[in-house]
């Protein structure tokens, strides 16, 4: 038997779409994206926590090494480009793969095209 929601929703953009798409709570949706936020500060710290010694050794005022923690638009002058990336990329993901995991909601036509 399919599962209504998958085991894990790991970022906000996920939850957002469980509750547009497969009838997840919206009274949870604020909860679980402010605990994934901060799921995804308190695991960046930790990283940097744990690497610090490695970072000070390859980057001793730590001007290049920010990239580790961040993802920089490719395209600073167009601000859209960020919400493309993280909102409506997972959006698409996962309207398309989930309806495939149930028989009872067959893929749109254009996506199963693209899939």
């Amino acid at each position: 038997m399919p599962e209504k929601f998958p085991a894990a929703h790991l970022n906000p953009a996920v939850t957002l779409t469980l509750a547009v798409f497969r009838g997840f709570p919206w009274r949870k949706v604020v909860p679980y994206s402010v605990a994934q936020t901060a799921g995804a500060f308190l695991a960046a710290a930790l990283t940097y926590r744990n690497y610090l010694p490695a970072f000070r050794q390859f980057d001793p005022q730590l001007e290049k090494t920010a990239g580790v923690f961040t993802t920089f638009p490719a395209f600073p002058e167009w601000p859209q480009a960020g919400f493309l990336d993280q909102v409506i990329a997972p959006l698409f993901c996962c309207y398309s793969c989930w309806p495939s995991r149930t028989s009872s909601t067959p893929l749109p036509e254009p996506i199963s095209r693209l899939l």
